[in-house]
């Protein structure tokens, strides 16, 4: 390829991303903020002040994956330092806005490989981390359910299945079978082989760290009903419990949709956990509050990662 060429083609292949991620952000937002305009809701004196606290617990409860994640580059052998790997983290899980699902893969393999990670070892880690994560929320909503809500066999089974679905490609011995297969090893002999570290205290590990990310989705989404002025019978430790269970299975459920930020398959499944106990006017409106607030703390912590990335990063970046 002619230098000329190429010192045009990965501006422009990167400017295209961040188009394409732009596009899928406003599209998701804007369908949220179109679907609240419709509904009359009553909100809290206190609305700004609730909003304000469920972007921060919002944000607060992707840091144990965001954790995580770089304690399995650690495990494969790659340089990324805790700061750049949170760094990479956050600012990859806008991608997940973009139709498909590589877009995460390509932006935190992306801002990692200026210091030496390779795409082969970031792409597995995603893999892993997402997974394990999916698997972590659908164990302690199984544990909530059964725990607290034990007449909820309807979810108790279906969170049941989809803990079976994500988790068991995360067993070290299947998950290992699986990078093999893949070619991992083909492209990065040294990560495919430190995969054999990774056992059952790893992740047994994982999903206790994990389970207080969820915990704190929860108490994000429990927020959103208090800035509306929903209240519900339950105590307020039981509201934020039920709060968790929806939103892991309203994830995890929209994860594996395929769609996009898992529009609409989010929304519905958190409707149908909510409305009995919040009424379905509560739901809705808790729904699209927790899916912009999210978007907007994401948003602003990205662009403040993004900013103040030290400056050999952003040269190596662009």
């Amino acid at each position: 390829m002619p230098p000329t060429i190429r010192k045009w083609l990965f501006p422009a292949a990167k400017l295209c991303l961040v188009a394409l991620v732009a596009w899928g952000i406003h599209r998701t937002a804007w369908s949220a903020w179109e679907t609240l305009q419709d509904k009359h809701w009553n909100p809290s004196p206190l609305w700004p002040a609730w909003l304000v606290l469920a972007a921060g617990l919002s944000v607060l409860g992707m840091l144990p994956p965001g954790l995580f994640w770089h304690r399995l580059l650690v495990m494969l052998g790659q340089p990324a330092q805790r700061g750049e790997a949170l760094r990479a983290y956050y600012i990859g899980h806008l991608g997940k806005y973009a139709p498909g699902k590589a877009m995460v893969i390509v932006l935190r393999a992306g801002l990692l490989r200026a210091g030496g990670t390779t795409a082969t070892a970031a792409t597995v880690a995603v893999f892993y981390e997402t997974l394990t994560t999916m698997s972590a929320g659908m164990f302690w909503t199984l544990a909530i359910l059964a725990l607290r809500f034990p007449g909820e066999w309807k979810w108790t089974l279906s969170a049941a299945g989809l803990l079976a679905v994500v988790a068991t490609p995360t067993v070290p011995c299947i998950f290992r079978r699986l990078a093999r297969l893949s070619g991992a090893g083909k492209f990065d002999p040294s990560a495919a082989e430190r995969l054999g570290q990774l056992g059952f205290g790893t992740v047994g590990a994982a999903w206790a760290v994990l389970g207080v990310g969820w915990l704190l989705q929860g108490a994000a989404l429990w927020a959103t009903l208090a800035a509306g002025g929903y209240t519900s019978s339950l105590a307020t430790f039981d509201q934020v419990l039920i709060c968790t269970a929806a939103m892991a299975l309203a994830v995890v459920g929209g994860f594996l949709s395929f769609v996009p930020g898992g529009f609409v398959v989010r929304e519905a499944l958190l409707l149908e956990l909510l409305g009995p106990r919040f009424g379905l006017a509560g739901a809705l409106v808790a729904a699209v509050l927790v899916r912009l607030v999210g978007i907007a703390g994401e948003l602003v912590v990205a662009g403040v990662l993004w900013w103040f990335a030290p400056r050999g990063t952003m040269q190596n970046e662009t």
